[in-house]
Formats: structure tokens, sequence, C-alpha cells
């Protein structure tokens, strides 16, 4: 199997990470937007210096000042960076067990029938058929839409 697909998603979802949060994963401090992914170096390293900080000035920072709203913004960032990383890795699981199942079919596959040939092999992921539809809609470097529904594996360039 090519495997530069899987490669090319990665590097895709890396991208992702910096611009596909939601609202519901930033916060606000002095009234500057921050994301875990767009903060300041306080928030991600134990050693930073506050002078190089693009976000706030040493003298108005409120992270800098309160230890205890420091604390709790890197824990919650912490928590908001493993939940996206089990997301990440169940993405990428339940693409390639797509692509296997289609390249191992030989031929295009309405999500329907695929979302149940996945599920029976592949019970822990917990696939729906929304979600196999998802996937290959948003895909299209590793999937091909041939008619409604229905897709198969993108040919190797």
């Amino acid at each position: 199997m090519d495997e530069d697909w899987a490669l090319e998603i990665e590097r895709e979802d890396d991208s992702v990470l910096a611009v596909g949060l939601g609202y519901s994963e930033s916060i606000r401090i002095n009234g500057v937007r921050i994301s875990t992914y767009d903060c300041p170096d306080c928030l991600r390293y134990e050693e930073f210096d506050c002078e190089l900080c693009m976000f706030f000035t040493p003298g108005d920072c409120r992270l800098r000042h309160d230890p205890f709203l420091m604390r709790e913004t890197r824990t919650l960032f912490d928590i908001w960076r493993e939940r996206r990383g089990v997301q990440l890795r169940r993405q990428r699981e339940l693409i390639r067990a797509v692509h296997s199942e289609l390249e191992a079919h030989g031929r295009p596959l309405h999500y329907a029938v695929l979302a149940r040939m996945v599920a029976d092999r592949h019970p822990k992921l917990q696939v729906s058929e929304i979600g196999v539809l998802r996937i290959m809609a948003s895909h299209p470097n590793v999937f091909e839409k041939v008619a409604r529904g229905v897709y198969r594996c993108t040919k190797s360039r």
C-alpha cells in the first residue's frame, strides 16, 4: 500500500491544528484571544522570556502576575491538546481502515456499505455511516467521489 497519502494527511492535520480549532478551545485574557496552539510561550514551556512575548507586555500580563491563572490555563490547554491528539489518532485509524477496505474490495463502494464493512472488521472504531461519509468527503487526496455517496481510493500519482 502506498503510504504517501498517510504522510500527506499528517501534514494536512498538523496545519489544521493552528486554524481548525473552534472558539470553544480558546480563552480571552485582557481581551486577547488565546488558543492551545496560538498562545504565549509561558503557557507552553517552563522556561520563557516575557520580554519576547507577542501577546502582552510584562507590566500588563495577568499570567505573569497571577500564578493561579497561569497554572489553570496550562492545565486546561494540556487537556484540550490531549483530547485533540486522541481525535486525530482516531481519525487516522478510521482513514486507514476505510482505505484498506476500499482497496481490498477493488471497486467503488457506497458509504453505507463501506461503513458496515469497517464496523464489522474494526468494532473498536465505533464507525457510523455519517462518520465514514465525512471522512471520505473531507479527504479528497485519499478518496475520490465517483457518484452520489459512492467513493473509491484516489489513484496513485
